[in-house]
């Protein structure tokens, strides 16, 4: 195993993810890939009388969106202090398409990501992101759950 997609949300279950990539990563000598998707990029600029939609690229998002970066930061930095090889990347997009894009652009190997466990109605109304990698995604992912066993 080479590389290791490890997608966080920052939520209560990003820890338990990151510890499990981790872990993953250290029995096999993987680089862990820690990657958050923003998905609403759309802003409205005010600075003239008529307002004016743009929406952010990904090279810009940093600068847009500072505390994703830096929890971002604050994530890989952890897994190196643990002896990980590890690499952050903060895209935007619809969630599932985004992850799946970055996955084959890493070459991921194994994906990891967290599920909240919310109710069959939501699921049946919204859908999850973990849910949609799976049904669609030809690599191997891992699912942690939002509470231990």
């Amino acid at each position: 195993m080479k590389n290791i997609l490890a997608a966080i949300d920052f939520s209560d279950v990003a820890a338990r993810v990151l510890e499990k990539a981790g872990e993953l990563a250290k029995a096999t000598g993987a680089r862990v890939w820690v990657v958050h998707v923003v998905t609403d990029t759309s802003f409205i600029s005010g600075a003239g009388e008529v307002p004016i939609p743009f929406t952010v690229t990904d090279e810009d998002l940093p600068r847009h969106f500072p505390s994703e970066q830096g929890k971002l930061t604050e994530a890989v930095t952890q897994l190196k202090e643990a002896g990980i090889d590890a690499e952050m990347l903060l895209v935007s997009g619809p969630a599932v398409d985004r992850l799946l894009a970055v996955a084959a652009q890493i070459r991921a190997d194994l994906i990891v990501m967290g599920t909240h466990g919310h109710g069959a109605l939501y699921k049946l109304l919204v859908g999850t992101i973990s849910e949609g990698v799976l049904r669609r995604s030809g690599t191997p992912t891992l699912v942690v759950p939002s509470k231990p066993a």
